[in-house]
């Protein structure tokens, strides 16, 4: 501990002398914004080597902490953190009884074998990466730049919660509430092997409404976000189910109205939802009735106003007439796909008439937007499916508000133990520290009476230095 005090306290008082000798020359503001970053930087990696090869001796003086164990060399490494490169030394241990060779302090401190990046490093990455390109990422995150491809391995080795996956949520009171919303949509992605293979991460939100707050914007309620590839939709649904039964008071409810386009997996929701109503999303909808009408306001007028009066018989006319009407193959296969998509999602057309008052609208196409296209689609990238679905879930986890750093550290470190020492150590410890401290102030006393620049004429520099003298001598 003798060596981690020195160690520490050496780099300190070695950054301190430096700035002192720079005061003296004379330096810009910015340079000396520079220098003292970089002087942080040192201290900050020399303190965490020096941590690091405490670890080590305590490990290699206390034999019953490594029973079994015996040393065969000290070897030396380096390893990426988020203040630099940090260079430390550990022991190199073999097991007596199986044979097995370990460096037991990296253990310790989570280092695993090969890694080039401490697991603070590692996730943080992983936090940038979910609003940042890859390669974005690893040059901003701390000191030390590493590449695309490590950031993207960072990545894929996350795991997530098997209880956030299913819905399953803290015990509580459970809320009550009349109705709820729950609305989905996809994204669609290039994939990065096949071109012409869309990948379409899902994304479903239960909330309990919404409220002004703008003359012209609204927030949701208490939503709730799920997301990923999920190729199978029952298990986002299972999830979504879980969650809501878990969270609400299911006698309460009135209704849950199930949002979305016409996609077959959110008509399957609908089966999950006890007291379930299907509703069609109407940016959706008013996109193949302009389609259909091909350029004739007057007739996409029409055309609406009974699709939105769930009138089945003047739709139908309205279709024939648009059909009738269609100058190119391009415009009568734009009335066909309108006419099947409103005969798939005619149910839903009239549940929304029935409950005009209580359905809000949509806004599933702009959360998926904002939660997925941001960082997935609104750049020319391409993803793999497993790729593709890990960022989909980080995107979900920032949506709900939650730590993707925490997450990933939780992960890294669930299997380690917290490190202490003795309480008489420490205050062996601190008495010496402040030994040195009374010492150092005293050297740097001495050494700012004698600074030619507090001899001269009176300047911003001189104040402070004389101001700096004065507190030391308190």
């Amino acid at each position: 501990m003798d060596n981690f005090v020195r160690r520490v306290c050496g780099v300190f008082l070695q950054g301190i002398e430096g700035i002192l000798d720079a005061l003296c020359r004379g330096m810009t503001c910015p340079d000396a914004e520079v220098m003292i970053k970089a002087c942080c930087d040192e201290l900050a990696t020399s303190v965490y080597s020096a941590y690091i090869e405490e670890v080590n001796r305590q490990l290699h003086e206390n034999p019953k902490a490594r029973e079994g164990w015996n040393v065969v060399r000290t070897d030396k490494r380096s390893i990426s953190s988020l203040m630099g490169e940090v260079e430390f030394s550990r022991a190199y241990y073999r097991n007596k009884e199986t044979g097995e060779h370990r460096y037991l302090s990296d253990d310790v401190c989570g280092i695993t074998p090969h890694s080039r990046l401490t697991p603070a490093f590692r996730a943080k990455l992983v936090e940038n990466a979910s609003e940042m390109a890859y390669g974005e990422a690893g040059e901003r995150t701390g000191s030390c730049e590493v590449s695309d491809q490590t950031v993207m391995n960072s990545l894929r080795k996350l795991e997530f919660d098997p209880a956030w996956e299913k819905g399953v949520v803290s015990a509580g009171k459970k809320r009550s509430v009349p109705m709820l919303y729950v609305e989905a949509d996809e994204d669609h992605l290039s994939g990065n092997r096949n071109k012409r293979k869309r990948l379409e991460p899902k994304l479903v939100y239960v909330h309990e409404g919404r409220r002004k707050v703008g003359t012209k914007r609204y927030a949701l309620i208490n939503p709730k976000y799920f997301g990923g590839m999920y190729n199978d939709p029952d298990e986002l649904w299972w999830a979504v189910h879980r969650y809501i039964e878990q969270t609400y008071d299911v006698d309460a409810l009135l209704v849950v109205f199930v949002t979305g386009d016409g996609a077959s997996w959110i008509t399957l929701g609908t089966e999950f939802m006890e007291k379930g109503v299907r509703l069609p999303d109407l940016f959706h909808l008013r996109k193949y009735v302009v389609a259909a009408s091909h350029g004739d306001k007057a007739l996409a007028s029409k055309l609406w106003r009974a699709v939105d009066a769930a009138d089945k018989a003047q739709t139908r006319e309205l279709l024939d007439e648009a059909g009738s009407t269609a100058v190119t193959k391009g415009q009568a296969n734009s009335v066909a796909r309108c006419r099947t998509y409103l005969c798939n999602m005619w149910g839903a057309v009239q549940n929304r008439r029935k409950h005009l008052r209580e359905a809000t609208g949509c806004s599933a196409e702009g959360h998926v937007s904002h939660v997925y296209s941001a960082r997935m689609s609104s750049r020319p990238t391409s993803w793999s499916e497993t790729g593709a679905d890990a960022m989909a879930r980080l995107r979900v986890m920032m949506a709900n508000g939650e730590s993707i750093s925490d997450h990933a550290l939780r992960q890294a470190t669930r299997s380690l133990e917290d490190i202490q020492i003795g309480r008489e150590s420490v205050q062996e410890i601190r008495r010496g520290v402040r030994t040195k401290v009374t010492t150092a102030e005293r050297y740097l006393h001495a050494q700012l009476g004698n600074m030619p620049i507090l001899q001269g004429k009176a300047n911003f520099t001189a104040r402070a230095l004389r101001g700096l003298r004065d507190y030391m001598a308190i």
